[in-house]
């Protein structure tokens, strides 16, 4: 398996099997987006790619709002970065894992551990 670093951490999507659904979008809720719990660099892009979706959704709600065609798809979308972001730094924050350690935050049925065989 082939393994690909993001900016927010490492993708393990097999990509062998079926290409991947969510390029480049690995904040909203990535099954196959494993972090390294604490990296500061990958903490430093997720705030920023929060803090620039924050800023932009400002105008998108008012083109909702507007009834601009497509407009809440986009929202849509800006907000479920959002809120996988702060779900992801909340991960990177949580006591429940050690700094160093592999997690997959957004894995179904919640974020876990990685063994250290499968990194």
């Amino acid at each position: 398996m082939a393994v690909l670093t993001t900016k927010y951490g490492r993708c393990v999507h097999n990509f062998a099997a079926k290409p991947c659904e969510r390029h480049q979008a690995c904040l909203r809720w990535c099954n196959d987006l494993l972090i390294r719990k604490g990296n500061e660099d990958e903490i430093r892009q997720v705030e920023q790619t929060v803090e620039d979706a924050k800023r932009a959704r400002g105008p998108i709600a008012d083109a909702v709002a507007a009834g601009k065609h497509g407009a809440i798809g986009f929202l849509n979308h800006v907000d479920d970065t959002i809120a996988g972001g702060e779900a992801l730094l909340a991960v990177h924050r949580s006591p429940d894992y050690v700094d160093g350690e592999h997690v997959r935050p957004f894995a179904a049925g919640g974020a876990g551990r990685v063994p250290h065989d499968e990194t």
